[in-house]
């Protein structure tokens, strides 16, 4: 379920909804490719009997809206927007409750990458910079994100040394939304700051973890959590900063693209999926080595950045594809 959460709660339905009901609607073209691949995760998996009608409830309005965003229709978007944004909600909260009543109930590879991909998702680190910036205030919202971490964090048997890394995490996590709930900026303050840095240790830790259970897992969620790593890895945005007008290397990337190679090596992929993941992965270890370089080459960083990302668009297209061929067998 956690992986699947990944891309249904990732892809932003409140943003669109927000955006298709606001002063100025307009429909965003990317908008399509993360509804249609959000609906795709939640009839992938498995759910508690009792979130059937929610998942179906969802699933239908998420077909709706696509198809509203398909034809460009800003307007008849809207109300279903707003639909979708309230099933995802539905069932966000009731894979939430589940998964905390299951507690220490994964301890596979796949379970680690859903529940690593679930707490990357809360946004630790942006709520740390916000509360560390010029003008500090608490959102409401964020004790939900944070508790949701925690219950990730707590869903599974972490692999060797990330147990450790998961079990201040917890710790850290409730102290945050704890602060955050008490509404104390100070506190929250000096909360996110820890919180923050234990979500990267685990994350270090946990994706670490992976790299010794190559080709362990192939469940729809596991895949789907492989997936939504390299969604987030935005190869895209990657290879068009380097090859852009003034190229710089961000030192964010680096860890992102790492995460994306070991989450799709984690995955026993099908046979016409297989060697698309291999070219991927090896593309992406290329860029790896020049975006950590000492002295790093932004020509050959550009070369492979252009690299990776076709790689990505490649192997994703077909995994995508494979995956929605595979619907109902979980």
């Amino acid at each position: 379920m956690l992986g699947a959460l990944v891309l249904i709660d990732g892809a932003g339905f409140a943003a669109i909804d927000s955006n298709l009901n606001g002063d100025a609607p307009e429909v965003d073209e990317a908008w399509l490719g993360k509804v249609e691949r959000a609906g795709l995760a939640a009839q992938s998996v498995m759910w508690p009997d009792a979130m059937g009608a929610a998942v179906e409830g969802f699933v239908k309005a998420a077909a709706d809206l696509a198809a509203a965003l398909e034809a460009g229709d800003a307007a008849a978007a809207a109300p279903l927007a707003t639909a979708a944004h309230e099933a995802q909600a539905a069932v966000s909260e009731g894979a939430y409750a589940a998964v905390a009543g299951m507690a220490g109930s994964g301890n596979d590879a796949g379970a680690t990458l859903g529940a690593l991909g679930a707490i990357n998702l809360a946004g630790i680190g942006s709520i740390e910079a916000a509360l560390t910036g010029d003008a500090p205030e608490i959102d409401p919202a964020w004790e939900g994100r944070v508790a949701n971490a925690r219950v990730a964090a707590l869903a599974l048997i972490w692999p060797g040394e990330s147990q450790a890394a998961a079990d201040a995490f917890v710790e850290a996590a409730t102290a945050l939304e704890a602060a955050v709930k008490g509404g104390d900026v100070a506190v929250a303050t000096e909360a996110a700051v820890a919180a923050s840095k234990a979500r990267a240790t685990l994350s270090t830790r946990g994706y670490g973890a992976l790299s010794g259970m190559r080709q362990t897992a192939e469940s729809n969620g596991a895949i789907i959590a492989s997936l939504a790593a390299v969604d987030a890895a935005a190869f895209h945005t990657i290879d068009e900063a380097l090859n852009g007008d003034a190229p710089e290397i961000s030192a964010a990337w680096a860890g992102r693209v790492t995460t994306a190679k070991r989450a799709v090596q984690t995955i026993r992929w099908s046979a016409d999926v297989q060697a698309l993941a291999d070219a991927f992965a090896k593309a992406a270890s290329a860029l790896e080595t020049q975006l950590t370089a000492k002295e790093p080459d932004l020509e050959k960083a550009a070369a492979a950045a252009a690299e990776a990302h076709a790689a990505q668009h490649a192997f994703s297209d077909k995994a995508y594809a494979a995956l929605g061929g595979a619907v109902g067998a979980h």
